[in-house]
This record gives C-alpha cells, sequence and structure tokens, in this order.
C-alpha cells in the first residue's frame, strides 16, 4: 500500500473529491500530518479549570521522616512535575487519513492501548499502531460509518475499568469531542458493553457521538482523525496532563447538577473488594477513623464520615452513587486505590481537599507498593495534577518485614495534614461567604 503525504492546507471536502477521482479497487490512504492550533479551541475556562496544575503537599511523621523517604518523594515529585507542565501539543498531535481502515485487536495481559492500522507507517508510533499482522487482517470491513470518525484507544483492559475510563480514556475523549464537533468517536466496547452505559450516565450527548466498536472488527472511515502520541509519551499514562483534565472538569460541571459539599468521605480497601493489596487492619482502620472525627470536633465540624468501600446496599455502587457520594464531599481521605478515581466528582468551586495514603521508602513488604521504591502511584498525577481540589499526601509504612497485604498509616502525618487540609477549608470558607455578602450587597 502506497502513502502519498500531503502538506498543503487542503480541506476535508478537497481531500475527499480528490480520494474519489483517484477511486481504484485499492484502498487509497491520503494523510496529511495536521498541527492543529488547540490554542485556537474555544473552551470555557471558569470557573472549574484553570491551564495550570496545583501542588501537592507532603506530611511526614518521625516515623518516615529520613533521607530515604525525602529522596524518593523528591525523585518522584521532580519527574511528576515535569509531566504535568506539558500542553496538549507537546503530548499529542491529530493525523487526517482519508480512506484508512484499522482495528481494536485483542491482546493477552492487561493495559494494551495498540491499533492495527492502514497508516501505521505514517503515523511513526510503533507502540500506538502496528501495521496489519497479516495479509487479510484488515482486508474487509465490519463497519463503514459516514463522516469524520476520530480514533483514541487509551488503556484496554476488554473488562470494563471504571478508574482507566475516568483517568486515560474520557479526558481525551471529551477534548477530542470539544475540537471536532463533527466527528463521530470510535470508543472500544467491553465485554460486558459497560461503557455504553456509563456514557449514557455521563453524557448523553457524548454518547450518541460514540460509535462503539467491538475488538477486531475492522472499521473502513472516509475520514479518520487518529490521536498519534509524541515521543515523549511512550504509553497513555503520559497524556495524563492539566490541559485534559481541565477542560473535562469544565464539561462536567455543565453536564451534571451539583451538590453542597459538606460531607467527609474515608475511602476503605476490604479484602473481598480491593485485588492489590494496600489493607488496612480492621483495628488500624477504625484508628485512623477516630483521628479524623476527632480532628473534626476540634474545627467545630460535624464529625459524620462514610466510609465507601465501592459498594452499595450489596453490589458496586452505580455511577449516580458514586458522583453524589464524592460530588457531596468537601474532604476525602484514604489509601491509594480505584476509589480515589471518584475525586473526579468533586466540587471546583467550594474549598475541598484530599488526604491520600501513599506508599514509601517504609512500606517495601506491602503487596502493592513498589518494593524497589522506582514508582509512586498517586491519584494526583493519574487526575492530571487535580488543580480543583488541595492535595496532601501521607506515607504509609510496613507492618511485617515478610511481604504481606497490610499496611499502618503514618499517623503523626496524617493528623498534620488533616489540620492543613480543615484550616485552609475553613479560611477558603469564610473568604467565599464574604465575597459573596459583598456581591448581593453591590448595586
Amino acid at each position: 500500500m502506497s502513502h502519498d503525504q500531503l502538506k498543503l492546507p487542503l480541506s476535508f471536502r478537497r481531500l475527499q473529491q480528490l480520494a474519489a477521482l483517484l477511486g481504484g479497487s485499492a484502498v487509497l490512504l491520503l494523510l496529511i500530518q495536521s498541527q492543529y492550533d488547540w490554542d485556537d479551541v474555544q473552551i470555557d475556562l471558569k470557573p472549574c479549570a484553570t491551564a495550570a496544575f496545583a501542588d501537592v503537599s507532603v506530611y511526614l511523621g518521625a516515623s518516615v521522616r529520613d533521607r530515604s523517604s525525602q529522596t524518593l518523594y523528591g525523585t518522584f515529585h521532580e519527574h511528576a512535575t515535569s509531566v504535568l507542565a506539558r500542553s496538549v501539543r507537546d503530548v499529542f498531535h491529530v493525523q487526517t487519513i482519508l480512506n484508512g481502515r484499522f482495528l481494536y485487536p485483542t491482546q493477552e495481559g492487561r493495559g494494551h492501548f495498540s491499533t492495527v492500522a492502514s497508516w501505521w507507517e505514517a503515523a511513526n508510533n510503533s507502540r500506538y499502531y502496528w501495521p496489519p499482522r497479516g495479509t487479510g487482517d484488515l482486508a474487509s470491513c465490519d463497519y463503514s460509518p459516514n463522516g469524520t470518525v476520530v480514533v483514541f484507544r487509551g488503556f484496554s483492559f476488554l473488562s470494563f475499568q471504571y478508574g482507566h475510563v475516568l483517568h486515560d480514556l474520557l479526558p481525551v475523549l471529551v477534548w477530542m469531542a470539544a475540537s471536532f464537533p463533527q466527528g463521530k468517536l470510535a470508543v472500544e466496547l467491553d465485554d460486558k458493553k459497560k461503557i455504553k452505559a456509563f456514557l449514557r450516565w455521563f453524557d448523553p450527548d457524548l454518547k450518541r457521538r460514540a460509535f462503539f466498536i467491538e475488538p477486531e472488527k475492522v472499521v473502513c472511515a472516509t475520514t479518520l482523525l487518529a490521536v498519534v502520541p509524541n515521543s515523549c509519551c511512550s504509553s497513555p499514562q503520559y497524556l495524563r496532563i492539566p490541559q485534559l483534565f481541565n477542560h473535562l472538569k469544565q464539561r462536567i460541571s455543565r453536564t451534571h447538577v451539583w451538590n453542597e459539599a459538606t460531607q467527609v468521605v474515608y475511602e476503605i480497601r476490604l479484602p473481598n473488594t480491593a485485588e492489590h493489596g494496600r489493607l488496612l487492619s480492621s483495628a488500624h482502620s477504625e484508628e485512623v477513623l477516630q483521628l479524623a472525627k476527632k480532628m473534626l470536633r476540634y474545627y467545630s465540624l460535624p464529625d459524620d464520615v462514610i466510609e465507601f468501600d465501592g459498594t452499595s446496599r450489596g453490589a458496586t455502587a452505580s455511577f449516580q452513587e458514586q458522583f453524589r457520594i464524592f460530588n457531596s464531599a468537601y474532604l476525602v481521605f484514604g489509601p491509594h486505590g480505584t476509589g480515589f478515581s471518584n475525586i473526579i466528582w468533586m466540587r471546583c468551586d467550594q474549598p475541598v481537599a484530599v488526604i491520600e495514603f501513599v506508599c514509601g521508602a517504609h512500606s517495601r513488604n506491602v503487596r502493592g507498593c513498589l518494593r524497589s521504591g522506582a514508582g509512586f502511584a498517586t491519584y494526583w498525577t493519574l487526575l492530571g495534577g487535580a488543580q480543583w481540589v488541595r492535595y496532601f499526601h501521607v506515607f504509609v509504612q510496613d507492618t511485617s518485614t515478610e511481604v504481606n497485604d497490610f499496611m499502618e498509616v503514618d499517623l503523626l502525618g496524617f493528623s498534620m495534614a488533616l489540620r492543613a487540609a480543615l484550616t485552609n477549608i475553613t479560611v477558603e470558607r469564610q473568604t467565599l461567604k464574604k465575597t459573596t455578602e459583598t456581591e448581593r450587597l453591590e448595586p
């Protein structure tokens, strides 16, 4: 198959006319390396989004305050901020393809993101776009949609992965939908087709624009817009940047009715619902809960705390239920885990805070923490810096010299983080109240 790279600024309509004139039985691919000016995308950044990310504060008690913790955290923070400083134009570009074909391959293992594509060579990104695996791979068309199709796979687990949909698929999908309002969105179906239900709940308009594709089925389209990550971004995790998440938060503020932020949520991990360790014993979890309640009372706040483990009345909590709980929260705390992806629903026009218990240099025997200390998992980076909340980190510690599922929270660090979070919330609430009263009195 030949690839003709055009560098002329031709319109979609003119390119389609050229393709029709050239015709032929063979599949014709006309590709443009488009340099879209993302600064021209009309996005309202108020009240819920800025162009930046919020920094994070870490509180270390005496038991974890040593050189190993400081070195690990310093290395993590330096790398994280360098990634979060990137813009959309830094992390990906869009290629326009005429008469292209693609399929989402089924692969063993977890977290795949590659697409078999007729334009693989021109995309110049072998991790995201693969050549056909055989002569018959893209020979026949299972889907032939009309109009323009937007292509971005993100991580694929075959089954529905709530957290990855929120922080790996949705930000890019919503950005592309806003940037190309006439395009159909190529969305991969999971084995239970839950992505359809999720998009129907999240945004019916987005769901109407989605074009759902089963793995291994070939899509043939006259015009394709392919998201091609740049050389900086070897996997979708490097696309978790503030510009995409802040735009997503703006979309959420328009499509959902918000609740008053009056609740505190303790996001817990239980042995029967958490797959990757990082558990607190029942006794230690109660100790964490009582410390939070004590601090709430100190600030003259109600000490009611919602304990959320991902379930509701014995079943997985619905999308709406998870939204309601976290959109109503002004403070969320708990260990790192998928449930923390729900902080995407927290309000951005009221003072809110998050305290995440994260692995560190003193938790290398905890299953689910990295024993080498080479990595650092947190929803602060998974959600592009989460600028809509005040973010705090507290380290966890080993409970044994042997590898096991359990850990303990640095309670002194947690106490300091609670004080900082609640002080900030209290002060910002007073400031917001004064501002509102002043605006009400103005003629």
